[in-house]
């Protein structure tokens, strides 16, 4: 990843040859980031990596689920996951198909602000385009439409 990419707290995933066995809990390798470093470095409290060697983690259907967006059961151009509370509405479409691309929308019922985020088919694999969000992304758009939602891994 570049380190123009990053912000505080975004979720990534560092690679299984910086941890040793019994040095604590890093299930599936994901850390926050807590700091940005001034050189080509970040250092995970267990040795330095490149930022270069750090992957973003693929959002997923699960991990919307986990953080409280619900499934969307209809077709055609609804979201395929949405979440609300009484300040915001955000809807997230993963699905890809003829008619749909993958999407962010966020709408803050307080300020009446909308942010939207579409992601563009890029890439060939196995008969049809496919690209999909990271979770850093989703974490920008929910920084930048105000909303505190914290996501968990």
């Amino acid at each position: 990843m570049n380190k123009e990419e990053l912000r505080l707290g975004d979720w990534v995933c560092v690679p299984a040859l910086v941890y040793d066995a019994g040095d604590g809990d890093f299930s599936n390798g994901y850390e926050k980031i807590t700091k940005l470093e001034e050189y080509e470095v970040w250092t995970t409290g267990l040795k330095e990596i490149g930022y270069d060697e750090i992957e973003p983690i693929p959002l997923t259907a699960e991990i919307l689920e986990k953080n409280g967006w619900e499934k969307d059961g209809q077709l055609n151009l609804s979201p395929s996951h949405q979440y609300q509370d009484k300040n915001y509405t955000i809807a997230v479409n993963l699905d890809i198909t003829a008619e749909k691309v993958p999407y962010i929308d966020v709408y803050n019922h307080i300020s009446q602000t909308h942010i939207s985020l579409e992601c563009e088919k890029a890439g060939y694999c196995g008969g049809g385009y496919k690209r999909s969000f990271w979770v850093h992304e989703l974490q920008h758009i929910l920084v930048g439409a105000g909303c505190n939602k914290e996501i968990q891994l």
